[in-house]
């Protein structure tokens, strides 16, 4: 049998990755694919939008990503996409999530950050080895995008 992928949401902005870009995403992904989904204000996404079994949209902060998980009986994640304002957010709770995320990732896992501003590059780069960079004009606003790989172990607990 075929391991699970197990792929973690975050931020404020899922909307559009929820209602566009989910439903077309998860025509392609394998069948065991948990998809736990964090956000702030999840009453509004709790809505059944989106009718799959693999969704779970959950009320709470990507500062407790590694409770949430366990919760639903996951221990890593294969991908983090995070659309959290790594911008403004206080130095101590962006470092925190970026290692907290590394520490649940797969060795060979993905963290994928999508964002207005460039903060989150340098976090990513001091937890990870492996940062591409990019940018998407075609999104309303443009955003800048990071992929990151190769997680290290943890700067801060």
């Amino acid at each position: 049998m075929p391991e699970p992928y197990i792929l973690v949401l975050s931020g404020a902005g899922l909307l559009v990755a929820l209602v566009a870009w989910l439903p077309l995403a998860l025509r392609q992904l394998p069948l065991s694919l948990p998809i736990v989904c964090i956000l702030i204000g999840a009453g509004l996404f709790s809505l059944p939008v989106i009718p799959d079994q693999r969704l779970h949209v959950v009320t709470g902060s990507a500062a407790d990503v590694q409770h949430i998980m366990a919760s639903h009986g996951l221990s890593q994640a294969d991908c983090i996409i995070s659309g959290l304002s790594f911008s403004t957010l206080e130095p101590e709770a962006a470092t925190q999530i970026i290692d907290r995320s590394a520490q649940l990732l797969c060795p060979d896992g993905l963290f994928m950050a999508y964002q207005m501003r460039t903060a989150v590059r340098p976090l990513l780069e001091d937890r990870f080895g492996s940062v591409r960079a990019g940018y998407e004009w075609r999104n309303i606003p443009p955003c800048h995008l990071c992929w990151a790989s190769e997680p290290n172990q943890p700067m801060a607990q």
